[in-house]
């Protein structure tokens, strides 16, 4: 008779491999789903069918069975049993006996869930089992969600999603049985690949921890002159931590995650940074140890913190200045007029006669005022009075003017050497005196 041993393997796609047997002697070695012994002409009598495992194969793996059946595989069964065999089959005269032996993987569930600590930590990870990722880009709280796989040793991990850097965190896997609600049955430091063996119908869940490494880092504001009257707001990452700074403040030490930060400041209230020459210097060791970043300007300028780091970043700025004098001329030159010659409402010289001055003050840059009141037994409306201002210490173009005694907003660049001369010419008086004659008369 004829009699033939068939390999189906369920699911299909299962990577197993079997040595097919007729009477303990392997007929196809290393079948997979649809191998096939081929159709034999065998002695009639009893026969065996049976199979062992191949190459990389567990049989333990499989639910297995054989069913043989007559007319060539389309007749009735003739001989089944569970498991792999040796199963006797009686062959007579001119049959034809195919014997299929089915293979059904072995399964259980597997998850694969992320927690991100803290959890608005802005991590993405891929997830993956067996390498392949099987949910992309999870914050804390995705999963793979419950997934179907074969038994046996299977690996749990994840790489870095997009704008991630695994580096940034330190990570651990645990796998629990009962959906995470049973034994650890799986552990390890790090982002896997983590070994886990899958029993039949085990439902295990593995959560993958990633805790945010995180460094100290403080901007602290520093002014020259130390009395300048500027604010500033200064920034990590682009975000205001301290309002309104001015000399000797700071943002105090914030915690911050690892990785390149961003430093900076903004102008605050009745500042502009444009005049101001500023820089920026981070040392490490709460700003007693090496220098890790600098450079002009207000920044933002990149800090890398690494885990655990206590990085000082102090914005330096000084005060842009240029001079401003404010000088009296008289006309005439002897007229005894005393006037208080100011910038910005404040008197620098007092009493001012014919040719005095306040003399070449150094002022920050920015808009000021320049004018006079009265001075001793001074009345300004006995004057017409005009100011003009010029740059080169008085010897260039004219940059600002007014016809009266001010105050004249004049605009002061940096290094500008203005002089601004207030002019007084007495006005005319009419006397009017009385004579009688005789004296006395009326």
């Amino acid at each position: 008779g004829h009699l033939e041993v068939v390999k189906d393997v369920v699911p299909d796609v299962a990577p197993g491999k079997f040595n097919l047997k007729i009477d303990g002697v392997v007929k196809k070695a290393n079948a997979t789903n649809g191998g096939t012994t081929g159709r034999l002409k065998l002695p009639t009598g009893i026969h065996t069918i049976s199979e062992t495992s191949g190459a990389s194969t567990d049989l333990a793996d499989y639910n297995s069975s054989i069913e043989c059946r007559g007319s060539g595989g389309q007749g009735n069964i003739v001989a089944s049993g569970d498991g792999t065999g040796p199963l006797p089959v009686t062959l007579n005269e001119d049959d034809d006996i195919v014997c299929t032996i089915t293979n059904a993987r072995k399964t259980g569930y597997l998850e694969v869930a992320k927690e991100v600590v803290p959890n608005v930590a802005p991590g993405k990870f891929d997830l993956q089992i067996d390498g392949i990722t099987e949910k992309a880009n999870a914050t804390d709280g995705d999963s793979t969600g419950q997934k179907t796989v074969f038994t046996g040793d299977r690996t749990v991990g994840e790489i870095a999603g997009n704008n991630t850097s695994l580096d940034d965190y330190n990570s651990r896997i645990e796998c629990r049985d009962n959906s995470g609600q049973g034994n650890i049955v799986a552990s390890g430091d790090g982002t896997g690949p983590l070994t886990v063996s899958v029993a039949e119908n085990d439902d295990i869940l593995c959560t993958i921890r990633n805790e945010r490494k995180t460094g100290i880092l403080e901007v602290a504001k520093d002014l020259e002159p130390d009395q300048d009257a500027g604010k500033f707001d200064l920034q990590v990452d682009s975000v205001t931590r301290e309002s309104n700074a001015s000399d000797g403040d700071s943002t105090g030490k914030l915690v911050v995650y690892t990785g390149d930060r961003a430093v900076g400041e903004a102008a605050g209230d009745d500042t502009d940074l444009a005049d101001y020459h500023s820089h920026i210097e981070c040392h490490e060791n709460g700003g007693q140890g090496d220098l890790v970043a600098s450079g002009a300007g207000a920044g933002p300028l990149l800090v890398r913190v690494n885990e655990q780091d206590d990085i000082l970043c102090t914005i330096h700025n000084e005060r842009k200045t240029g001079f401003l004098e404010v000088a009296k001329d008289l006309e005439p030159n002897s007229d005894p007029g005393r006037f208080d010659l100011q910038i910005d409402g404040a008197t620098e010289k007092a009493n001012a006669g014919d040719r005095d001055t306040t003399g070449r003050l150094e002022i920050p840059t920015g808009q000021h005022t320049v004018s006079e009141i009265a001075g001793l037994e001074t009345s300004l409306s006995d004057y017409s009075s005009s100011i003009e201002c010029r740059d080169n210490g008085g010897g260039g173009i004219i940059v600002a003017s007014s016809d009266d005694a001010g105050p004249l907003p004049v605009t002061l660049d940096e290094n500008d050497n203005v002089l601004c001369i207030i002019s007084n010419i007495q006005r005319g008086k009419i006397i009017i005196e009385k004579q009688t004659t005789p004296a006395g008369a009326k």
